[in-house]
């Protein structure tokens, strides 16, 4: 009889602690929410535990289980959370979304770079970016999700407005390379963004550095375009209405520099190559070139100085 006991109590206790290993590790409190300075060993360990199970969940378990854990992080990291927290945190999931990323499933990975999208620091855009070039990540599905948080990061500040002019040069690298024509308007609108904040932070030369990078872009997309690629107008629209509202507001002295780096007044300038293209046949891909190419003309026509009367 006491061996049966022994049996069954170690039973009891295998079981209780298969329950243990699936009971949430509490949540961060409000005073590691607001840290200051960087955590102590305790302190890092309770938090690289929360993540771990959060994205678990996400690497593992079934679909509103996963949007639940990303939820859940998300709505954390949108708290008054300080920098040192969210780099604390940055810390603990960064091997847990790689593990994901290598998982190749995409609605898992684009479920973990949402939480990364919350974070307001340089190395979470730039992993956020990694999974925008073909270089690093060949589904297109995720590079086009992933652009399209870009964005939303610069205006959130994830990248500091004196880096603008170095992260701006890293976006249009995966530009470069791009063949989703969806993934490459998210890269010019991420530019145009940033080219904004450039502005707004009154950095006049990296705003000049930001607009340089759009128009290699544009160099780039359009070397698409001429080579028969047509879906790429589609990006090539999305960046050209940037541009033009961002002429529309610019001093003389900043579209002079814009027209420099367009090589306006020049016959085979950027501008003129776009309008001049040959128009592809088919809806909606016609009526979109279209629209490129009348763009290009106002833009032209706006860089290029009215001649002076009398």
């Amino acid at each position: 009889m006491p061996f049966r006991l022994l049996i069954l109590a170690l039973a009891a206790s295998m079981f209780a602690f298969r329950a243990d290993t699936t009971t949430p590790p509490p949540a961060p409190s409000q005073k590691m929410l607001s840290m200051s300075a960087a955590p102590d060993a305790a302190t890092q360990q309770a938090l690289d535990a929360y993540a771990s199970y959060q994205f678990k969940q996400i690497a593992e378990a079934d679909a509103e289980e996963v949007k639940d854990a990303r939820t859940t992080l998300v709505t954390m990291l949108g708290k008054d959370v300080t920098p040192v927290f969210q780099q604390a945190f940055l810390s603990a999931a960064k091997p847990k979304v790689a593990s994901i990323v290598d998982g190749k499933d995409a609605f898992r990975i684009t479920n973990a770079l949402l939480v990364l999208r919350q974070i307001r620091s340089p190395e979470a855009f730039n992993l956020v970016l990694a999974q925008a070039n073909v270089a690093t990540q060949p589904d297109e599905r995720v590079r086009i999700q992933a652009a399209s948080m870009l964005p939303t990061m610069v205006t959130r500040r994830a990248v500091q407005p004196e880096q603008l002019g170095t992260m701006a040069r890293r976006v249009r690298d995966a530009l470069d390379t791009e063949t989703s024509w969806a993934a490459a308007a998210e890269d010019f609108d991420c530019l145009s963004k940033m080219a904004t904040e450039a502005v707004r932070a009154k950095l006049a030369a990296e705003a000049v550095n930001v607009r340089g990078e759009m128009v290699r872009g544009l160099d780039a997309v359009q070397d698409r375009v001429d080579k028969g690629d047509a879906r790429m107008n589609g990006a090539l629209l999305r960046a050209l209405v940037s541009l033009r509202d961002q002429v529309l507001k610019m001093s003389e002295q900043e579209r002079k520099q814009l027209a420099d780096a367009l090589k306006v007044g020049q016959a085979d300038n950027l501008l003129a190559r776009i309008a001049k293209s040959p128009a592809p046949t088919g809806e909606p891909l016609a009526s979109q070139h279209t629209a490129v190419t009348n763009l290009a003309n106002v833009i032209q026509s706006i860089l290029v100085p009215s001649p002076k009367k009398g």
